[in-house]
């Protein structure tokens, strides 16, 4: 989807064209934080019984001339070392909750903490050792992990989390408190930044994923802004 809606917002004028969803994906995050159907059939039901677009927010990131666009998530460290391993995976088709959950476990021992410098419009903050930096617009990734519970797809905000390093005993907490309580978000080792655009500096090379595809391994000096589009939900 994300390649289509490119096009359409490169090409677009005063009139957007709606794009519709039939959700085909091996994680389908976007139509669980909709509440849209999961099946061709009754994808193709709710299309054509919709009388009017929805406007929703999507992610646009900026980085060496390029832009790219999301409309789930775009993250940096531990979220791009997942899908580095899971595309290494032959089963890489079928992700969900336990695969991507078993992929995080791997990817902890293999990521390393990194510095990061964040400007919002508000502030900047620096944070010395990183794990994770992951920009939201829905409230699930990975297949069905809320990562944010409160991310709404049309409040014209950005969640940003970042999460600092944490000990195995502190992962283990915290994956416990996101799949019971989903009161993750209240630990001390992450950070929560709801916001309409920001610039962020990642100083050393990390692997990223924009809706679940790889970003390569590479320092990063990104900007991040919200755009809109119609769609048939």
């Amino acid at each position: 989807m994300n390649e289509v809606l490119e096009g359409l917002l490169e090409t677009e004028t005063t009139h957007p064209i709606p794009l519709a969803y039939i959700p085909t994906g091996s994680g389908n995050d976007f139509a669980r934080s909709l509440k849209l159907p999961l099946t061709f059939k009754d994808s193709i039901h709710n299309i054509l019984k919709t009388k009017e677009p929805t406007l929703l927010d999507v992610i646009t990131e900026t980085a060496n001339q390029k832009t790219i666009v999301a409309v789930n998530s775009i993250g940096f460290g531990l979220d791009g070392m997942v899908m580095n391993k899971l595309g290494k995976n032959k089963n890489k088709q079928i992700i969900g909750k336990s695969s991507y959950l078993l992929s995080i476990l791997s990817a902890y021992f293999s990521q390393k903490a990194f510095p990061l410098k964040l400007k919002t419009p508000d502030q900047t903050y620096v944070y010395g050792q990183t794990l994770l930096v992951v920009c939201t617009n829905n409230k699930f990734f990975g297949g069905g992990i809320s990562i944010h519970p409160e991310a709404d797809p049309s409040d014209g905000f950005i969640d940003l989390i970042i999460a600092e390093k944490v000990t195995i005993w502190e992962l283990f907490t915290i994956l416990f408190s996101l799949f019971t309580t989903k009161k993750h978000l209240e630990h001390k080792k992450l950070h929560s930044h709801r916001i309409t655009a920001c610039d962020l500096v990642i100083y050393t090379p990390q692997y990223g994923q924009y809706d679940g595809e790889l970003i390569d391994k590479d320092v990063h000096k990104l900007s991040f802004k919200l755009t809109t589009h119609p769609f048939w939900i």
